[in-house]
């Protein structure tokens, strides 16, 4: 089960899971009001990366039988120097959609493959 569960760890006062699962982005975009269009916007925010990874490790911490709470975030991720944080949360980021990339790719070269299409046969739709 776990290779369908994509974690990074982050070491702060301990090594730390960040997962950003149904659950993590669930509440994530809840407690923002964003969506996940906006996660690139959101990594690159100081506050917004806090709240975002705030999230991602409530897991590990409810795992450890900890309760973590947004008030801890700022002492708990001055453990760490911040390019490695930065690091750590794209990573999780993209774990979590390890296919968006050829997805995208797959979803051009299909709407491509039938513009040229419409253009041959000169329907005029948006070819």
């Amino acid at each position: 089960m776990k290779e369908n569960n994509p974690t990074v760890m982050l070491t702060l006062d301990r090594p730390r899971e960040l997962r950003f699962g149904h659950r993590a982005m669930k509440r994530w975009a809840a407690y923002t009001g964003k969506s996940v269009a906006e996660l690139e916007t959101t990594v690159m925010n100081p506050v917004d990366a806090e709240i975002l990874l705030f999230f991602m490790l409530e897991q590990d911490a409810a795992a450890h039988n900890e309760a973590l709470d947004m008030g801890q975030m700022e002492d708990l991720l001055d453990m760490a120097p911040l390019g490695v944080i930065y690091e750590k949360l794209s990573e999780a980021v993209n774990a979590a959609f390890p296919d968006a990339g050829e997805a995208a790719k797959a979803h051009r070269a299909g709407t491509a493959e039938k513009n040229v299409g419409r253009a041959e046969a000169g329907t005029g739709k948006n070819a």
